[in-house]
């Protein structure tokens, strides 16, 4: 933008200038021969109507091919395009070669070439009188043209990087659009891992309550067959303490001798007691 705006105030500043000093004339008007300052061994020649570069070059120079010589002598603003009474600065050797040749063949005479010279002279005059009038010399409008072309050249740049910017923004919908895909794809796949770790995790869950579920029950279960064992133990402590009276009161008073039968039973009690001591331990121990 900074850019932009620096080449519009240039293209400003030098339209005033051009306005200014006249050459906004020269730079509109139709294509213009501005011929070099004096130069040695050169003479001024005047364009007619019908004449180009071309056919000067071949009438001149000897050779139509050789007309880009011109430029050497003089400052063209469009060389396709030359005008009537024009000046033209040519090398002046080719001048004497083709006066000789006119005089040996009484083409023209002395005196004729002579108004022909200050013909020329005059012409010169007053073409320098114009340039001086305008205020532009011929390196002012090659200094000017040099401007507007590096302009030009410059806004062909710019408007060539403004084209590339151009094309990256139609880019990027494109490529917001591949983004936004990407995205709603990972989403997609995230989500499916997700809910599949939700159904693993409900699955734990499950296996996570049935054994909560069967550690009860055995607990429960167990519980029980504690209870059982402790009642059964307590009916079994019983039986041995009223088998211990009565065998205390056989040895603090009897006087009868112990038979077989009492001898039995007494091992008998005393072998239930040892069976319930056993129990009671082996429940201990679980």
């Amino acid at each position: 933008m900074k850019t932009m705006k620096s080449i519009l105030r240039f293209s400003l500043i030098l339209s005033i200038c051009l306005f200014l000093t006249g050459a906004a004339y020269i730079l509109t008007a139709s294509a213009k021969i501005t011929p070099n300052p004096d130069m040695d061994g050169t003479t001024l020649i005047t364009i007619v109507k019908g004449d180009t570069l071309w056919d000067l070059a071949a009438k001149h120079l000897e050779d139509p091919l050789k007309w880009r010589e011109f430029k050497q002598y003089n400052t063209f603003t469009n060389p396709d395009q030359i005008y009537p009474d024009e000046m033209m600065r040519i090398p002046a050797e080719m001048v004497v070669e083709m006066v000789d040749d006119a005089v040996k063949e009484d083409m023209v005479t002395v005196s004729e070439l002579e108004m022909i010279k200050e013909e020329l002279a005059a012409m010169e005059a007053r073409a320098m009188t114009a340039e001086e009038a305008v205020g532009v010399t011929a390196a002012d409008v090659t200094a000017i043209k040099k401007m507007v072309d590096d302009l030009i050249a410059q806004q062909k740049k710019i408007k060539h990087g403004l084209k590339d910017v151009k094309e990256e923004l139609e880019g990027l919908p494109e490529m917001a659009a591949k983004l936004n895909a990407s995205l709603m794809d990972h989403a997609e796949a995230s989500k499916k891992k997700l809910s599949k770790i939700y159904d693993e995790v409900d699955e734990v869950e499950d296996d996570v309550e049935k054994v909560r579920k069967t550690v009860k029950e055995k607990h429960k279960a167990g519980m029980e067959a504690l209870k059982a064992s402790e009642e059964k133990l307590a009916v079994g402590i019983q039986a041995n303490a009223e088998s211990l009276d009565k065998l205390h009161t056989m040895h603090a008073g009897a006087t009868e001798e112990p038979n077989n039968t009492k001898r039995t039973l007494a091992f008998l009690t005393t072998l239930a007691g040892t069976a319930a001591w056993f129990a009671l331990s082996s429940l201990d121990m679980d």
